[in-house]
């Protein structure tokens, strides 16, 4: 996702490509990042999806494996409660906040199979680590609401989920933080 001088941490820097380090060497590969816009009606459903809740209709999915599954954001309240409730505190600070607005974006960051099989354990972790962290920094922790990645279905991927919040004004902004402009910039970045 971004770029680092250092060859002990694994940081992405190529548009659908990254770079990892192994034994000494950069190899890149290419993977693929996925955003869609939420409405807050929208976000139990992608809490049931990322939960593995209600009936499993993707085949693709080994029930065997779901505890496998972790998520980089802690948290003890479901996707959708903190969603309201971070959509309700901004609603509080000035945001406009209304039926229709988009309150979270969906992401899914998704390594290839074929270089998946290649990496242990702990470069899927770092991988998405930085993938999380990337977000984090651009859109602010308190917005990046989960970072779950799944390792029950064929092909590793996270589920990453932030709340459109706009650094510079602290508030809910999705045309200005998530506009052809920052897409293309997280494109260069990832």
């Amino acid at each position: 996702l971004y770029s680092s001088q250092t060859t002990d941490e694994i940081r992405p820097s190529l548009c659908f490509g990254s770079r990892r380090h192994q034994g000494g060497k950069t190899m890149a590969f290419d993977f693929a990042w996925n955003t869609q816009k939420n409405q807050l009606s929208d976000v139990k459903g992608k809490e049931r999806e990322q939960e593995r809740e209600g009936k499993i209709k993707n085949y693709m999915i080994d029930p065997t494996r779901t505890h496998l599954n972790y998520d980089f954001v802690k948290s003890e309240t479901g996707l959708y409660q903190r969603v309201k409730e971070r959509s309700e505190f901004l609603k509080s600070q000035g945001s406009k906040v209304q039926k229709n607005s988009v309150v979270l974006y969906s992401n899914i960051i998704t390594i290839p199979k074929v270089e998946a099989a290649k990496m242990t354990d702990d470069e899927h972790k770092a991988y998405f680590q930085s993938c999380y962290e990337y977000f984090c920094d651009r859109y602010g922790d308190e917005n990046v609401l989960s970072a779950k990645v799944h390792l029950d279905e064929t092909t590793p991927h996270m589920h990453l989920h932030f709340m459109p919040v706009n650094k510079e004004n602290g508030k809910l902004q999705a045309r200005t933080v998530m506009g052809p402009k920052a897409l293309r910039e997280i494109h260069d970045q990832l």
